[in-house]
């Protein structure tokens, strides 16, 4: 399991085509990844979870990623979420 803390830089925080973005990259790992804000875990692969995380911008999330690879998808979901954007 790795671990990972990063601020939300996205005008929007992790809404719309962001969240989306975020979803489709981790959909491409065989492994577990969660965001954490506050004291609620969601799974990253779920829109119902991105949408009910309310992640806005400044806000801190924590990325763990769990299996397969886990550091380089800790990374990858990291950069995506610092960058707001999917390239």
């Amino acid at each position: 399991m790795t671990i990972k803390s990063v601020t939300l830089t996205n005008k929007e925080g992790l809404h719309g085509d962001h969240a989306m973005a975020v979803i489709q990259k981790s959909n491409e790992f065989d492994c577990a990844i969660w965001l954490e804000k506050d004291s609620r875990r969601i799974n990253a692969k779920s829109l119902l979870g991105m949408l009910a995380l309310d992640a806005r911008k400044g806000d801190a999330l924590t990325v763990i990623t769990d299996g397969h690879n886990e550091s380089e998808v800790l990374d990858s979901i990291a950069a995506l979420l610092l960058s707001g954007s999917e390239d």
